[in-house]
């Protein structure tokens, strides 16, 4: 049958417009790649590219292992629990510590007034509790005969894993420290111990550190194992610290050198006459 020539046009551009948007979604899904190397073989236009999902995309830059989570790091989020095993050591003989009267204390209870729970280091100087993953709670650590300086013990939910060791200090040994930065030991202070670490948790290199409010302390770096006021960063063992911290809830920031990128802060605990243990790592407040 010969169709009137106004029907004709309108049957041809139907057919058309079919043609047309039937070969259009044959492009759209058609792959572009199963190999790199497929990539590579469409030309200019696609250099550089990889395949991903079948399509030629630009390759995404390396992420940094130890400081690509910088500004991408999460709050904490409720509902979880999290069991944190920390190690008491003797500073001196790196061996389990003896003695100790432990109570696990929330972070908002400066005085421990209303211990959480009260456990007990086995006879390799582990303790262990389990907390909600929201919750930021402390270790007070008292050696019963006096042979460490008392001890507020910070158990960070993301980096104790990694940095289980708390090495506690006979009192001569931090009349020592005060000397060796420079300073004599006032009692109504405390010292704060801070550990740096990467976004693998590890001991971080590079890192500076600064407390807020400010007041009279001394800040050091251990290098090398010895005390040093006149270092700028950590070296590879990631140990920092301040002489003579005003009792509060003092603010430790890091940033990758002197001066450079922050890569996170934390409120800590400071009591007069205790030594404090604090982890400072990625954070999502910088």
């Amino acid at each position: 049958m010969i169709l009137p020539r106004p029907l004709a046009w309108s049957a041809l551009a139907i057919s058309l417009f079919a043609c047309a948007g039937c070969s259009l979604a044959l492009d759209v899904a058609e792959a572009q790649c199963s190999t790199d190397a497929d990539c590579e073989g469409r030309g200019a236009d696609f250099a550089g590219t990889i395949c991903l999902d079948q399509t030629c995309q630009t390759k995404p830059a390396p992420v940094d292992p130890k400081w690509g989570c910088v500004g991408k790091v999460e709050p904490p989020k409720a509902g979880g629990m999290d069991t944190i095993k920390l190690q008491m050591l003797d500073l001196i003989s790196n061996k389990p510590a003896k003695g100790l009267s432990i109570k696990l204390c929330n972070k908002y209870d400066p005085m421990c007034a209303a211990p959480i729970g009260m456990p007990m280091a086995d006879d390799m100087g582990w303790v262990s509790a389990t907390v909600p993953s929201d919750v930021e709670t402390y270790l007070e650590v008292i050696s019963v005969d006096d042979s460490y300086m008392p001890a507020l013990v910070f158990m960070d939910h993301v980096a104790a894993h990694k940095n289980t060791d708390i090495q506690l200090v006979p009192p001569d040994i931090a009349k020592g420290l005060g000397t060796t930065a420079g300073v004599t030991i006032d009692p109504a202070t405390g010292i704060v111990l801070v550990r740096t670490a990467d976004c693998t948790d590890e001991r971080s290199a590079g890192v500076s550190t600064t407390i807020f409010p400010s007041d009279k302390e001394t800040r050091f770096y251990v290098i090398n194992s010895s005390v040093s006021p006149n270092a700028t960063k950590t070296d590879s063992a990631g140990n920092a610290g301040f002489v003579n911290v005003a009792p509060g809830n003092p603010e430790i920031a890091g940033t990758l050198g002197p001066d450079g990128m922050g890569i996170g802060k934390v409120t800590t605990l400071i009591r007069a006459g205790f030594m404090t243990f604090q982890v400072l790592r990625p954070t999502a407040t910088l």
